[in-house]
């Protein structure tokens, strides 16, 4: 019976996998970003939810590690397709030409997704007049979130 129980407590246990972290969208948290795998050369996976429902796959990065940084739709073979930037700011400060000190370190990370509320107008969901608001405005995001890109913005 001993031997039972040590080769029980030895035994590989299943990895219980925490959730996703969310980009939550500020005029519209009915929209939330889950925030998915890094490739190798650092691209971001990432899944857009709508009422609790998957309704785009997407695309984040940034070329040679200090391009802007940008997003796309996640095509069937799993390149990107159109999109747009993606700017980051630190509270209501753009990231990018803003002193460090200015922004402050507790001022809380949000992203622009610029274009994705257009795309989301001219798609099927052109009705879901909600998401298209959420789209558009500024995304927050938890500092456990990862960001695309060099740093943490």
């Amino acid at each position: 019976m001993k031997r039972l129980i040590v080769l029980v407590l030895l035994a590989p246990s299943p990895v219980i996998a925490s959730p996703k972290c969310q980009w939550v969208s500020e005029p519209n948290p009915d929209a939330v970003i889950q925030i998915g795998e890094v490739s190798p050369i650092g691209i971001l996976s990432a899944e857009l939810v709508w009422k609790g429902k998957v309704i785009r796959s997407l695309l984040m990065g940034q070329p040679n590690g200090y391009g802007s940084r940008w997003w796309a739709h996640k095509g069937n073979d799993g390149k990107p397709i159109g999109g747009g930037r993606l700017v980051p700011f630190r509270g209501n400060q753009p990231t990018r030409g803003t002193n460090r000190e200015e922004l402050g370190e507790t001022a809380p990370r949000k992203a622009l997704i610029v274009g994705l509320g257009s795309d989301i107008y001219y798609s099927d969901m052109r009705g879901e007049r909600g998401l298209i608001t959420a789209a558009e405005g500024f995304w927050h995001i938890p500092t456990n979130c990862e960001t695309p890109g060099r740093g943490n913005w």
